[in-house]
């Protein structure tokens, strides 16, 4: 029987009548409401929650969540949609409508080159950032460094690392590498001047970026080599593609014959002078040097460091013939100290 009222009449053999009635109930409609209470916060995570409303039936209620939880409320969830079916006392049942989790998209990161270092050891570099996904306004840190702006700047060369993070606190990173061109590497050759202002020099230049343009002083020539020049110090600066300057100096020599040579009096004393080959340079002249032998046609028959920068060495050049030799103290960095002449008669 469905609910309602029921009359039930008794009529007996003499046709006397009596009757009685009865009322029959039946609960509330059992129903159920589920409700997202919150969304998962970052993709791909499980923190969305679902809550449930029920009325009707009679209590009490069991309830099942698609994704298995038994609660009135359901935690944990990842993005997706949710039922609830709901039994109350009785084995009536009710399915809520569907309750559907959210969540933001990725959060991605991309770091990309802005610009590299321009010359070695600068820090002319940048590096930019395209940031997607998640939930806006981001907050961004770059490491080394600490630059908390999309794009950083002042950069020297090596690997950077972006890290930024969204107004939930989702988080995601980005990586970019800032070059830089190897240094530039200068290098000399020379030849010397004989006394008619024809020394050359030139430079080699390895490193920064091509082209490179150069600017030597005295004389302000603008080629990677120079000639005609007499004995003295000569300054290249050399500046690449990129405006990295660096610059050296070299010593154009002058060469001088037997006849022309002026001792260092009181600097350097040989002896004995004549010799047979073999001979004594007493220094008074500091700092690393070396001794130089020539013979009348201008070869070079010794070279030979001088054992002690301020003293006492012995010479020896037995295996050269009879004749006027050229001695020349030159100092490491090619100054010359001393020079003068001796005589070989064995």
């Amino acid at each position: 029987m469905t609910a309602g009222t029921y009359t039930v009449k008794v009529t007996d053999a003499c046709g006397n009548t009596a009757s009685s009635s009865v009322a029959l109930t039946q609960p509330v409609v059992l129903a159920a409401t589920a409700t997202t209470i919150s969304n998962v916060t970052c993709n791909a995570g499980n923190n969305g929650a679902t809550s449930s409303t029920i009325t009707g039936g009679t209590t009490p209620y069991t309830y099942s969540w698609t994704g298995g939880s038994t609660n009135a409320m359901a935690t944990g969830l990842t993005a997706g949609t949710y039922t609830l079916n709901v039994t109350d006392k009785n084995g009536c049942t009710a399915t809520a409508t569907t309750a559907t989790i959210t969540q933001p998209a990725p959060l991605v990161v991309l770091s990309s080159v802005t610009t590299n270092v321009l010359c070695f050891g600068g820090i002319t570099g940048s590096a930019s950032s395209s940031v997607s996904g998640g939930v806006m306004p981001y907050t961004y840190s770059w490491t080394p460094g600490g630059e908390t702006n999309a794009t950083a700047t002042g950069l020297s060369a090596g690997a950077y690392t972006l890290g930024v993070q969204d107004a939930n606190g989702c988080t995601g990173s980005g990586t970019v590498s800032i070059t830089q061109p190897t240094a530039i590497g200068i290098t000399f050759s020379s030849t010397p001047d004989n006394s008619h202002n024809n020394g050359t020099a030139k430079v080699t230049v390895t490193g920064g970026s091509l082209p490179y343009t150069f600017l030597w002083s005295p004389g302000g020539n603008t080629t990677d080599s120079i000639s005609g020049k007499d004995s003295g110090t000569y300054c290249c600066k050399v500046t690449d593609a990129n405006g990295c300057i660096d610059s050296a100096c070299i010593k154009v020599k002058a060469t001088t014959g037997i006849e022309g040579i002026i001792g260092n009096a009181g600097q350097i004393t040989v002896y004995p002078n004549p010799n047979n080959g073999q001979f004594t340079i007493e220094s008074s002249i500091s700092g690393a040097s070396s001794v130089e032998i020539y013979n009348v046609l201008g070869e070079k028959v010794l070279t030979k460091n001088l054992s002690t920068p301020k003293g006492v060495n012995t010479i020896n050049i037995s295996n050269q013939p009879n004749g006027v030799y050229l001695y020349r103290i030159i100092s490491d960095n090619g100054d010359l100290l001393g020079e003068g002449r001796i005589s070989v008669q064995k």
